[in-house]
């Protein structure tokens, strides 16, 4: 609460300054879990006090902060610092939201860069931290980036009573309560999540460098990128022994980081209202650095993903259409407890093989007022059947006031269990909110 009151203070002083390039706001917003079903929470309504500062056209400088408070369910309470970076020539020092790939960018899969995922089904991109460098002519030009620190992906936080998830945030799938050690017998578990040491996870370089040639925007566009260093994607070890006392299965879980190799192409064509494009990447996960012989670890295969995509845009109307596959990526438990424990460890990716249709309108009224409506229906496909639709609509009332409503609707239809997102099918949710903006 203290850190929110404090980033609060700091996003007030400075949108009230009489830079024009400085936006920020507070919101309050109201939300509820729809469906008959629910059983994630106790609760099934929250309310939310956000803020969120940024400057939007800032050249030397920027930064886009924004966070939320829950009344009452500190573990819905996030600060997300997507971007704070200065630019200097063509160096850029801090963290910054860059290009790599236009699959991982679209689909926000936290390859290249990390991502937010307070709530796992709409993940955000967030910036990388270190030094950049970029040069670009007309023909086209390079980036490069290179770190000493490492920053994983910032996800749904939880919390541990005697041994158990408590069930307080609606978007952290818990590992099972109870596990089979035999075919014939299934023991209730007590977790302990063994917190590491920050600093041997946050002190591992990584580097990236890709090249285009072209523009996105206009005529033909190839671009290529490498990456070397952790995956954003922490991995889960776990180490469990049968208590005789407690007549329970007690289980520790330790986070810890694996490296990752990357290579990505992109290509593209854009004519009039009209883009096409291709995008594919290669991921080569490497060996994880376990404590002992005593843990049981995932390791993850090699992984291909191939995105096709088109865009049509007219006016203020956007229509964009994609298709999602991924090949390999699957999960290998390692360790003498492999067989007991494999259902803790987590997946590499949320779904393989999926659809996904977007638009969006914008319409301006008068000079201070209009509104905004966007609509995503994601449906997986192959033998993880799913729907996922998100709607939202934004009107703004004048300068400062606005109005703002959201709609997800999840269904599985499949009895398969391939695609994670089948944990959260009975997350529907409808959120209404008013915001001030400065």
């Amino acid at each position: 609460m203290r850190i929110f009151l404090i980033l609060l203070a700091f996003s007030q002083l400075y949108v009230s300054s009489a830079h024009a390039n400085w936006v920020g706001g507070i919101s309050l917003e109201q939300s509820r879990f729809l469906s008959t079903d629910y059983q994630a929470t106790e609760d099934q309504a929250y309310s939310f006090f956000g803020f969120r500062v940024k400057n939007e056209t800032g050249e030397n400088f920027k930064i886009d902060f924004r966070g939320q408070y829950a009344v009452g369910v500190p573990v819905l309470s996030y600060v997300d610092p997507r971007e704070f970076y200065f630019s200097t020539g063509g160096f850029s020092f801090g963290r910054k939201i860059d290009s790599w790939s236009l699959l991982d960018e679209s689909w926000k899969m936290g390859l290249f860069q990390p991502v937010f995922k307070w709530n796992p089904l709409i993940p955000d991109q967030q910036g990388s931290l270190g030094a950049f460098y970029r040069y670009q002519d007309r023909q086209g030009g390079f980036v490069f980036f290179i770190s000493p620190v490492f920053i994983p992906d910032q996800g749904a936080l939880f919390e541990i009573h005697d041994g158990r998830f408590v069930k307080s945030n609606p978007w952290f799938h818990a590992p099972p309560s109870y596990v089979r050690l035999t075919p014939q017998k299934a023991e209730g578990v007590e977790y302990n999540v063994i917190k590491p040491d920050l600093v041997q996870i946050a002190m591992r370089p990584n580097l990236a460098a890709r090249a285009f040639w072209g523009h996105q925007d206009e005529g033909p566009f190839f671009q290529l990128a490498q990456a070397y260093g952790p995956s954003h994607q922490l991995g889960v070890a776990v180490r469990g022994a049968f208590a005789i006392p407690v007549h329970k299965f007690q289980m520790d879980i330790l986070p810890f980081v694996y490296d990752r190799q990357l290579s990505s192409l992109d290509t593209s064509w854009a004519w009039e209202n009209m883009r096409v494009s291709f995008s594919a990447i290669r991921e080569n996960s490497g060996s994880a650095k376990i404590p002992d012989e005593s843990w049981t670890y995932a390791e993850y295969g090699p992984s291909t993903l191939l995105s096709p995509a088109i865009h049509w845009q007219q006016n203020n109307f956007e229509l964009t259409g994609s298709y999602l596959s991924i090949e390999g990526g699957e999960v290998r438990a390692r360790g003498s407890a492999s067989a007991q424990t494999s259902t803790v460890l987590p997946s590499r990716f949320m779904y393989q093989h999926a659809v996904s249709l977007q638009g969006r309108w914008e319409v301006v009224m008068k000079k201070q007022t209009g509104f905004m409506t966007s609509v995503q229906w994601i449906r997986g496909t192959d033998q993880e059947v799913f729907d996922l639709i998100r709607m939202n609509a934004h009107y703004r009332l004048n300068k400062s006031w606005l109005i703002s409503s959201d709609l997800m609707l999840v269904k599985s239809l499949s009895d398969s269990g391939r695609s994670d997102l089948v944990n959260y099918e009975n997350n529907d949710q409808l959120s209404l909110g008013v915001s001030y903006v400065f």
